[in-house]
């Protein structure tokens, strides 16, 4: 039986593109190097200590110094774009409110830090027993570790998880390697995964059947 639901933050909770629009919007001169952040990011998922590495590879692509570099995208990440995060959607925040009523345990595993996004989204960090952000261990998903830590955390065993997350490469394959259940919001559905929702009112409906 489930036991705790654990949540990917970004792209999870809020729509990744309406993030995407309102950078461009309110910072147009920067959103060119914000995707090159992200870019260097994703190249760096199957590696360890990735905070440093995606500073080095960045001063390195853009000929400036280490420090220079790291105070530029610690602004333009987690400032400029974190403020931005949009209110997360409704039927997210009506689904944590009926899981938590029903006695689940909530969690959150995300690769930035958490904080400002989650007051941006709503959220308080007492509806969430278990945080983890792993940019803190320098490690990204899919790594085992990244859910091996989860388990650890709960408490619990890892089939008493369920993992819910928006991307397949990361969320779904890496909750279903370390044997937790996945759930994936996606407007198609994803065969994947042991749950493929489109929206939190479906999750609502599977904690339901769990009981």
């Amino acid at each position: 039986m489930i036991k705790a639901v654990v949540f990917d933050l970004d792209g999870t909770f809020y729509n990744r593109t309406i993030l995407g629009l309102k950078f461009l919007f309110r910072h147009p001169l920067h959103f060119h190097r914000l995707m090159r952040f992200l870019r260097v990011r994703e190249k760096l998922r199957p590696l360890e200590e990735i905070r440093r590495q995606q500073y080095e590879i960045l001063s390195t692509i853009e000929n400036k110094p280490f420090d220079v570099t790291k105070r530029y995208y610690d602004d333009l990440i987690y400032n400029k774009l974190f403020s931005l995060t949009p209110k997360a959607r409704k039927d997210a925040m009506l689904t944590i409110g009926k899981l938590e009523a029903a006695g689940y345990k909530l969690g959150i595993l995300t690769e930035y830090p958490y904080e400002i996004k989650l007051s941006r989204l709503g959220f308080h960090e007492s509806q969430f027993q278990i945080i983890i952000n792993l940019e803190d261990y320098g490690i990204l998903k899919p790594n085992p570790e990244c859910f091996a830590m989860l388990v650890t955390k709960s408490q619990l065993e890892p089939e008493e998880i369920m993992y819910v997350g928006d991307r397949l490469d990361t969320d779904v394959i890496g909750a279903n390697s370390s044997g937790m259940r996945s759930c994936i919001i996606s407007k198609k559905k994803i065969e994947e995964a042991d749950h493929s929702i489109r929206d939190f009112s479906d999750l609502t409906r599977i904690m339901n059947a769990n009981c």
